[in-house]
């Protein structure tokens, strides 16, 4: 069974600086080449969120994995965070509860965050999944959803769990695109479950 649940952060701490200001600003502008621009055929043509916010996000989603590769228990293969408006998605697979927590925890105390999504699975113990298996799968959703042309992939973040559990991360533009972007991986071969953690964005000037 997924450990799935929602809820506010727990305490609030410091945020500081993990990779130094250099790597931080140049994370953040490669990100924000084309974020808040209008709709082409339906659909964003870039991140609709605003540059203030995406930076913000980009910011704090920094700052949680640096902190993830300073913790001898959580560490940076297993378990992974992406900012939304401020929301933390964890996802990923867990060796132990106490890994899980020990992530959970760190992100508690990211000043900044004003939510926390966990999606985690037990890491799989079958021989024919590996960590490959897992990228490889997300690199062929992630192609089909920016081949489809009723969906802007670039706009979707993609997660796999298991390799056959697929997560989509992202804002796009409406309910349909939601749903032509959740029948998109569904249709992946070796894709047994997806899980959209996709909403509906107003762009921001």
């Amino acid at each position: 069974m997924p450990c799935c649940f929602v809820c506010a952060p727990r305490s609030r701490g410091g945020i500081r600086p993990i990779f130094g200001p250099l790597l931080l600003i140049l994370l953040v502008l490669a990100g924000l080449s084309g974020c808040a621009q209008p709709l082409q055929n339906g659909r964003y043509a870039a991140d609709p969120r605003s540059m203030e916010v995406l930076a913000r996000d980009k910011a704090l989603t920094t700052e949680i994995l640096g902190r993830f590769a300073d913790n001898e228990q959580v560490g940076i293969n297993a378990l992974t965070a992406s900012v939304y408006n401020n929301r933390v998605f964890l996802v990923g697979e867990y060796i132990s509860r106490e890994q899980l927590d020990a992530a959970r925890e760190i992100i508690d105390n990211v000043q900044g965050v004003q939510g926390v999504t966990v999606f985690a699975l037990p890491r799989a113990e079958r021989a024919a999944c590996s960590d490959a298996r897992n990228r490889a799968l997300a690199k062929e959703v992630f192609a089909r959803l920016v081949a489809d042309p009723g969906v802007h992939g670039y706009n979707v973040e993609v997660k796999t769990l298991q390799c056959d559990t697929v997560l989509l991360l992202g804002l796009l533009s409406s309910p349909k695109e939601i749903q032509r972007a959740k029948v998109v991986a569904a249709g992946v071969r070796g894709v047994q479950q997806v899980v959209s953690y996709l909403s509906v964005s107003t762009p921001q000037p």
